[in-house]
C-alpha cells in the first residue's frame, strides 16, 4: 500500500489470505482516503475505521464471504430503502459486499457524506 494513511492498516490487510480479496479491500480503503483525505485512519476493535474530528464515520472488516461496511445503526435505518434497492446483502448493522460482486462505491460515498454531515457537531465517538 502506497499511501501513508493506509500504513496503519497494513497488519489488518496483510492478514487477508486471499490475494484477490486483499486487493479489493485495499481498493475500498484507497477509495475512502482519496475521496475523504481529511478523515483520520485508525484501527479500533480490530478493524479499519475512519473518523472525523474524533467521531466515528465508518468501519470495514472482512469475512470469508464479504466485506462488512459498518456505518452505524442510525445510518442503516436512514438508508434502509436505498440499501434494499442495491445488489448487496445487509443486516441491521452491516452492509455486506460480496467478494465476487463489484463494490458499490456510489453507495459508500453517499453513506460517508451523510455521516460526516450528520455528525459535524458531534463530540462523542458514537451517536
Amino acid at each position: 500500500m502506497k499511501d501513508s494513511k493506509l500504513k496503519i492498516f497494513d497488519e489488518y490487510v496483510n492478514s487477508i489470505e486471499n490475494e484477490e480479496n486483499r486487493s479489493k479491500f485495499i481498493e475500498v480503503l484507497e477509495f475512502v482516503i482519496s475521496e475523504f483525505p481529511y478523515l483520520e485512519t485508525v484501527i479500533k476493535w480490530n478493524q479499519p475505521m475512519f473518523l472525523d474530528h474524533g467521531t466515528y464515520i465508518i468501519a470495514f472488516n472482512v469475512t470469508t464471504k464479504h466485506i462488512n461496511v459498518a456505518p452505524e445503526k442510525a445510518t442503516m435505518i436512514y438508508f434502509n430503502e436505498l440499501i434494499k434497492s442495491k445488489d448487496v446483502a445487509y443486516t441491521m448493522m452491516f452492509i455486506q459486499m460480496k467478494w465476487e460482486k463489484p463494490i458499490d462505491f456510489e453507495l459508500l460515498k453517499e453513506i460517508i457524506v451523510h455521516n460526516i454531515m450528520e455528525k459535524k457537531d458531534t463530540i462523542s465517538f458514537w451517536r
